[in-house]
């Protein structure tokens, strides 16, 4: 608008051009150096090892078969070589790539643990969590039973998503107690907990694929007219078969939370979650919203600033 676009260019251009003679330049000249001397260097080993050993065939010393399996061993040798020297340049980088692969091993979710039949209530004692030594929340008390409705207020960064992923399991470093039936959740089988709590995120990861088979991934046992009835619910019916990738801009964001509420509901779990229940929802998403909070019998988690749905929380979670 003000000529900025064609200004921010022009200065990213000449940035670019002089690290490029001052840098990539005398880098891409080195190493076309290194490749073309190192070719010359092994081209005159082959012709010197080929005019000695002719010269020793010559007089009888050692047979033309000797020279040939010289020149054999010289291109395994070089080619030894070769893979030894990118090992070397390459220490750092397979130092980073073996720290990655050790930590896909050495950081997994224990999956030991007590079955968890039902939920009759949760509720925790003197919760506190902290991320990189700054403190998220602390000393949080609540108790939610059966069938109870919870929402979660607070401040923007004073924790609610992260209480929310500290029920389902997803983070377990937290200070304090969290109890589940009167034991305390890390007691319990993560397959076992997360088997009970549907999780519906904000901004939902979308696989690449139908928006119908987004939705069935909940629940494999869920049938055609299940999924299509609470699509249709939800307004979201004309989407069943559009193809989409996991690219944002192939969906609104509210069409984006809607798919994440239904792949919720689909899994019929006893306790659901909800992370920011209105946000980029519309009007008639508003309204059956609000008619699923005051009938359903799921325990139900939701975060909300609304006070129409706070309102019609049993419980409220103030971080």
């Amino acid at each position: 608008m003000f000529g900025l676009r064609q200004a921010f260019i022009s200065r990213l251009d000449k940035a670019f051009k002089k690290y490029y003679e001052k840098t990539a330049v005398k880098a891409i000249g080195c190493e076309v150096v290194s490749d073309h001397l190192s070719v010359f260097l092994n081209s005159l080993c082959e012709i010197i090892t080929i005019i000695v050993g002719a010269v020793f065939v010559s007089r009888g010393e050692i047979s033309a078969g000797a020279v040939a399996a010289m020149i054999g061993y010289y291109a395994i040798f070089g080619n030894v070589m070769s893979n030894v020297s990118f090992i070397l340049h390459s220490t750092d980088a397979l130092k980073n790539i073996a720290d990655r692969m050790e930590l896909l091993y050495s950081d997994l979710e224990a999956e030991n643990g007590e079955r968890l039949e039902n939920i009759e209530s949760i509720s925790d004692n003197k919760l506190s969590f902290s991320f990189d030594e700054k403190k998220i929340f602390s000393d949080l008390d609540f108790t939610v039973n059966e069938k109870s409705k919870a929402v979660i207020i607070g401040d923007n960064g004073s924790g609610k998503s992260t209480l929310v992923r500290l029920l389902s399991g997803l983070y377990r470093d937290y200070e304090g107690e969290i109890f589940i039936n009167d034991k305390e959740l890390k007691r319990y089988s993560l397959f076992s907990l997360r088997s009970k709590i549907a999780y519906a995120e904000q901004n939902p990861f979308i696989f690449s694929g139908k928006v119908f088979e987004n939705i069935r991934l909940a629940n494999e046992k869920a049938t055609d007219s299940e999924i299509e009835a609470l699509m249709e619910s939800l307004d979201i019916l004309s989407l069943k078969d559009r193809s989409v990738t996991m690219k944002t801009t192939d969906l609104s964001g509210g069409e984006r939370q809607k798919i994440s509420i239904a792949r919720a509901l689909i899994k019929d779990s006893p306790i659901i979650i909800l992370d920011e229940l209105i946000n980029n929802i519309d009007s008639k998403g508003l309204n059956w919203l609000e008619n699923f909070l005051k009938t359903t019998d799921k325990t139900l988690f939701y975060i909300s600033h609304d006070k129409k749905f706070t309102d019609m929380a049993d419980v409220r979670i103030k971080m």
